[in-house]
């Protein structure tokens, strides 16, 4: 008998599958593994990741008739779901990872430096999502925030800041989702606010008096003046809240008099009375006259 032997080449070789379609994970990502079949023993395969935050950590590049295919899922950092392949061959392994918690990622500035005068300021705040929405407080009534609360990737926070009226500096500050913004504001230049009393009624004999004096703060210095000879200033210059002292001399006539001292742009009014009529001499003080009698003549001052 004849015998006519056949001879088959091989199919090409191919994966012919894997062993899951994909798998899903939370925001904190994990590991995984699954299987990969081919057509032959000697067959190779390659796979390749879509996404840089899925590893393929063994497999690879393998060959066999099957394998596994050991991967990690990176923790997934934004407020958004994402998703990946592997693919390997005609065939592809999908992973789907859940959304992160929505959190301010940081503010565009720590600090802000604002004159004694007032006026705005902002900063920008990034969240790490789209849809993330943040809050934000103050920690003083002197810093108002325009809005307390604003949404998206990137926003800005906008805020006023009121006139500092004392003449020492001061801070607050701004929270916004575990980050703090120093808010610093000048102070405001040295003033005088007071008088008190701003009208002094001396008597018409020398004597003296004293005027509180208040400021806008505890170091402002400050000094007095007079342009009034009658009125002479014995304690004209301090610090912060005290007080001047003065001496009115005696009024030598019989008319009132008003002078005026002047602390730091304030204005104290000073009006002694006028000194009382009175009869201070008379020329002659004696005199004779004979028994028939008749006038006589006295001065009087």
């Amino acid at each position: 008998s004849n015998t006519h032997q056949i001879t088959q080449a091989p199919a090409p070789c191919a994966v012919t599958g894997l062993g899951d379609d994909g798998e899903s994970y939370g925001p904190a990502g994990g590991s995984g593994i699954f299987t990969v079949s081919t057509n032959g023993g000697s067959c190779s395969w390659t796979a390749t990741s879509s996404a840089s935050w899925v590893t393929i950590s063994s497999g690879g590049n393998g060959t066999g008739s099957s394998g596994a295919i050991t991967y990690s899922v990176s923790a997934n950092p934004v407020a958004a779901d994402r998703s990946a392949e592997i693919v390997v061959g005609p065939f592809t392994y999908s992973i789907t990872q859940a959304a992160a918690a929505c959190d301010v990622l940081s503010i565009s500035a720590g600090s802000s430096e604002i004159g004694f005068d007032g006026g705005p300021g902002s900063f920008e705040v990034t969240t790490n999502g789209g849809a993330c929405e943040w809050s934000a407080t103050s920690s003083a009534d002197w810093i108002v925030l325009d809005a307390g609360t604003g949404s998206g990737v990137v926003s800005t926070l906008s805020f006023t800041v009121a006139t500092n009226e004392v003449a020492e500096g001061r801070s607050g500050e701004i929270s916004v989702g575990g980050f703090v913004h120093t808010v610093v504001q000048d102070p405001a230049p040295c003033v005088v606010t007071a008088a008190i009393p701003s009208e002094v009624a001396a008597v018409p004999g020398e004597a003296s008096y004293s005027v509180a004096i208040t400021t806008n703060g505890a170091t402002c210095e400050w000094s007095a003046t007079t342009s009034d000879e009658w009125i002479t200033l014995d304690v004209a210059a301090g610090t912060g809240d005290s007080g001047i002292e003065f001496t009115v001399a005696a009024n030598p006539v019989t008319v009132e008099r008003v002078g005026s001292i002047e602390i730091g742009g304030v204005m104290v009014m000073v009006t002694q009375a006028a000194l009382p009529c009175a009869i201070v001499s008379l020329d002659p003080t004696e005199a004779s006259a004979d028994f028939l009698g008749g006038p006589l003549a006295v001065s009087v001052e």
